[in-house]
């Protein structure tokens, strides 16, 4: 596919990143529907969201025409990599309950 009116401009074809990432978002919206099913906490269902999500457009990242701004990193790389921190730290922190 070409996107001669995109933002950036391309008239050489790329890859469809739209499709993959609409792809592969099916089976995190599956799992997150699941575990919902299964009652299990909010901070945990945001937390894997923010890892898989986050995962996902870190490995995506690398077909698009984005310019690299750290070696082979975009700047959508470096988000990426925030919103999987952010979401391990949910995972593996506690809150604390009621006194």
């Amino acid at each position: 596919m070409a996107f001669p009116e995109g933002l950036p401009p391309t008239t050489v074809p790329v890859h469809p990143n739209q499709l993959y990432e609409a792809a592969a978002l099916i089976p995190i919206a599956w799992l997150l529907f699941r575990w919902r099913k299964q009652q299990r906490d909010d901070r945990f269902l945001l937390g894997m969201y923010f890892v898989m999500a986050g995962a996902l457009r870190f490995l995506i990242e690398f077909v698009r025409v984005n310019e690299r701004v750290a070696g082979p990193l975009t700047v959508a790389h470096v988000a990426s990599l925030l919103a999987i921190i952010l979401g391990l730290s949910l995972l593996t922190t506690r809150t604390k309950g009621p006194a």
